[in-house]
């Protein structure tokens, strides 16, 4: 009974981080990788845009 508690409690907390992950991961990492790309992305475009024409 204690093992399956166990199991349980592992396979919630599990489930818990995964949830916090995916709420907080574009905030630390897609967030700014959208901002970098918004900025240094579009400067490479423009750049790569005179270059072939």
């Amino acid at each position: 009974m204690e093992l399956l508690l166990l199991v349980i409690n592992i396979f919630a907390g599990a489930l818990l981080l995964a949830a916090l992950v995916r709420i907080a991961w574009p905030y630390f990492s897609g967030g700014r990788k959208q901002r970098r790309r918004g900025t240094g992305g579009g400067a490479d475009r423009d750049t790569l845009h005179t270059s072939a024409e």
